[in-house]
């Protein structure tokens, strides 16, 4: 799969129709999905699980794996489709993201006074929060 005609992203989710630009979770439900054991924890209990309840379905597991890498290979090759960090899906696989988009709250911690680099980037973070 490519990044689509013209640089728009589609993917293909199983035997289901092609998937393009961003969507509405609730129009991932009935379909496989590709699990990941990094998938995040909230409240005890998996992400997805939650974001796919609060959108009305529960996901159809197909599979799980031990590897973000691997689940994004798997749902390339039409196994299933898979929530992944933008940063984790290679260029040559389709991508489509979620609307809303998923948001998650960062920290920064430090002993002491941020200086130099950390600070600029923590100001960074701050900046491009919305």
């Amino acid at each position: 799969m490519g990044r689509g005609d013209g640089g728009v992203p589609r993917a293909r989710a199983g035997a289901g129709p092609p998937v393009r630009g961003r969507i509405a979770l609730a129009e991932l439900a009935g379909r496989d999905w590709v699990r990941c054991a990094m998938e995040p924890v909230v409240d005890g209990r998996p992400f997805i699980d939650l974001a796919c309840e609060q959108a009305g379905f529960v996901p159809r597991t197909a599979v799980r794996t031990e590897h973000t890498s691997t689940a994004v290979r798997m749902a390339a090759a039409g196994v299933g489709v898979v929530a992944a960090p933008a940063y984790a899906i290679p260029f040559e696989c389709a991508a489509v993201g979620v609307d809303p988009a998923w948001r998650r709250p960062l920290f920064a911690f430090s002993r002491g006074d941020l200086a130099g680099a950390a600070r600029e980037f923590v100001e960074l973070l701050v900046a491009s929060a919305f």
